[in-house]
């Protein structure tokens, strides 16, 4: 007898809670917008810290826009499942992180266009980060980004010791530029085609 794929029942289960404002639930430790800190943290263990950069031949509007485009990276990072924007500057996010099911709820503490996007979860898998656009030269950007997280579990422990997290992030980088250089091409051949980065998965295309 074929056996259906495992899903995390309980990561599906708070997905659909939060992507349905009315089964939204929260701890009782918790306030709205916040998150009880983490065993981990109530240990005072210190979280990983990890930072990966990429140089895209395009200027640094285009990759901004397109890292904006939350919705969409999906499409383009293999270890995004889904992105649901939830309203204000909030938005929800299922990942598969070294080979484990993660969902959090995040919310972005700066927006500079052009220049920044820090956010921090205040739900789910805890951590916090930011991803910075430099220009390299002229029609070149260099993408930096910053992690600070707390594994959980002896699997995502060994994960991060062994730096399949960071190589993790380093490829879908990769991807992603990848993919907005595709999409600056084909913008230059036709103008009046709207600026998406081509999605590396055919499957999800």
């Amino acid at each position: 007898r074929t056996r259906a794929p495992a899903h995390p029942r309980n990561a599906c289960a708070r997905w659909h809670a939060v992507c349905t404002p009315t089964l939204r639930m929260r701890t009782g430790n918790e306030s709205a917008g916040t998150e009880a800190a983490s065993p981990n943290e109530q240990r005072g263990l210190r979280p990983r810290r990890l930072t990966q950069a990429v140089e895209i031949a395009a200027d640094v509007e285009t990759a901004f826009s397109a890292w904006s485009a939350i919705e969409e990276l999906p499409d383009i990072l293999s270890g995004v499942r889904r992105v649901k924007q939830i309203g204000g500057n909030r938005s929800l996010w299922d990942a598969d992180v070294n080979g484990r099911q993660l969902v959090w709820e995040a919310r972005v503490r700066a927006f500079e266009r052009d220049e920044r996007i820090a956010w921090e979860s205040t739900w789910g898998a805890r951590h916090r980060g930011e991803v910075r656009f430099e220009e390299c030269t002229p029609g070149r950007t260099r993408l930096t980004v910053e992690i600070e997280y707390w594994p959980r579990g002896p699997w995502q422990k060994i994960g991060a010791a062994l730096g399949i997290v960071r190589d993790q992030v380093r490829c879908d980088l990769a991807r992603f530029a990848r993919a907005v250089e595709r999409a600056r091409l084909d913008r230059a051949r036709d103008p009046r085609r709207r600026l998406r980065p081509h999605s590396p998965h055919p499957e999800r295309a």
